[in-house]
C-alpha cells in the first residue's frame, strides 16, 4: 500500500526528512540517538512521531513509502510465526479451563443468552470466555441480512476457541473454521487474562478498515454493506472482520 507523508507542521517533515536522510545512507541503528544495534529503521522515526503526539497508528502511516514497505513486510512475517505457533498443541503451561471459573463461563449463567441456545452450548461441553476488556463474548446482531437477529459466541471446548453463530432465520453462512487453542489466547500479568473477544461490527465500521487499508483487505471490492459483521478480536494486538454475503463469509481487514 503506497503511504503518503502526514505530519502535520512544519517541524514535523523537517524532523522526519533529517531521520529519512540519515537511515537512506543505510544506517538502521544509530547508537547516538539511543538505539542498539540492529534496531529497525521505522523505529525511530516512529518513536519522534509519537513523541510529537501522534498515535502508533498515524505514525506507521506516516512512514515514507519504502521503509513502509518494510516495516508491513516484516509485521506479515511476524503474523507468519504466530499463525505456526497457534497450530502448535496445547502446552502445560496454561491451567486447564476448570480451574480458571473467572474466566470460563458456563452458558448458562450469561443472561444475554437464550435459554434454548445456553442449554445447547452446555450440552456440547462448551465454556464462554470471558476476554480482558470486559467483553462477555456473547453477542446480537443482525450478521446474515437486515432485520433477522442472530447471535455469535466464542465456545471453548477442550481448550480450543471457536465462533460459534445460532441464525435467527433463514438467511445464513457456513460454520466458521477459525479454531485457535487457549494456550495462545491466555496470558498471566498478576492474573489469568483471556485475550480473544468478539464484537459486532457495523457497516461503517468495516467500510473504515476496508477503506483505510485497501490493498491489505483480502476482497477487492467491497459488496453493499447493509447489516452486520463480526469483529474478531486479540485485545491489545489486533482484530479482523468478517462479512456474510450470499451464503459465503468475507474475510476483511481490522484495526493494528
Amino acid at each position: 500500500m503506497r503511504k503518503v507523508w502526514r505530519y502535520s507542521g512544519s517541524l514535523g517533515l523537517i524532523l522526519a526528512a533529517l531521520f529519512f536522510g540519515l537511515f537512506a545512507r543505510g544506517q538502521t541503528s544509530p547508537e547516538a540517538s539511543g538505539y542498539v544495534p540492529g534496531t529497525p529503521i521505522w523505529v525511530p522515526l516512529i518513536d519522534a512521531c509519537m513523541t510529537r503526539g501522534g498515535g502508533r497508528n498515524d505514525c506507521i502511516e506516516a512512514l515514507p513509502p519504502e521503509i513502509y514497505a518494510e516495516f508491513l513486510a516484516w509485521e506479515q512475517g511476524r503474523a507468519a510465526e504466530r499463525r505456526a505457533l497457534m497450530k502448535l498443541p496445547r502446552t502445560p503451561r496454561v491451567p486447564a479451563a476448570k480451574d480458571l471459573p473467572e474466566i470460563y463461563r458456563s452458558p448458562l449463567s450469561l443472561p444475554e443468552l437464550p435459554a434454548e441456545i445456553a442449554s445447547s452450548l452446555e450440552q456440547s461441553g462448551c465454556l464462554i470466555p470471558q476476554a480482558l476488556s470486559g467483553h462477555s463474548n456473547v453477542v446480537v446482531g443482525e450478521f446474515a441480512t437486515a432485520g433477522q437477529q442472530d447471535i455469535a459466541v466464542i465456545c471453548s471446548v477442550d481448550g480450543v476457541s471457536r465462533f460459534e453463530v445460532f441464525w435467527g432465520g433463514d438467511a445464513s453462512c457456513p460454520d466458521l473454521d477459525n479454531d485457535s487453542p487457549d494456550w495462545g489466547l491466555l496470558y498471566q500479568e498478576a492474573e489469568w487474562e483471556y485475550y480473544r473477544a468478539i464484537s459486532s461490527a457495523d457497516p461503517a465500521h468495516i467500510r473504515h478498515y476496508y477503506d483505510k487499508y485497501p490493498e491489505e483487505c483480502p476482497v477487492d471490492d467491497l459488496p453493499p454493506l447493509d447489516h452486520d459483521g463480526l469483529e474478531d478480536i486479540i485485545e491489545e494486538k489486533g482484530s479482523s472482520n468478517l462479512y456474510c454475503h450470499e451464503g459465503r463469509w468475507l474475510h476483511l481487514c481490522g484495526g493494528d
